[in-house]
């Protein structure tokens, strides 16, 4: 599994949970949470958004933008660290 594949499956699964506590029917703390997450979500989606392009070069990246790829690089590991937990994630991720 690739790290941007990874963290897209993440992101998808704290969207579903957030939008998944809409269904209590009573006022509850967890709805800013959930607000919260889902706008974090949105907010590392929007990163991974703009690495993606500079990530679309495969290695031997041209020199011109060889530190252009690092750097989108490192951004996704950084954002998939509180994921270190799960099973699927590859400790070659860490930065």
């Amino acid at each position: 599994m690739m790290l941007a594949e990874f963290l897209a499956a993440r992101l998808d699964e704290d969207e579903a949970w957030a939008r998944d506590t809409d269904l209590l029917a009573v006022a509850h703390p967890i709805h800013a949470i959930a607000g919260r997450v889902l706008r974090e979500v949105e907010a590392v989606r929007h990163i991974m958004d703009l690495c993606a392009h500079s990530l679309s070069y495969e290695p031997p990246v041209p020199a011109r933008k060889r530190g252009e790829w690092a750097l989108a690089s490192l951004v996704l590991e950084g954002l998939a660290l509180p994921y270190a937990d799960h099973p699927d994630y590859d400790e070659a991720w860490r930065p």
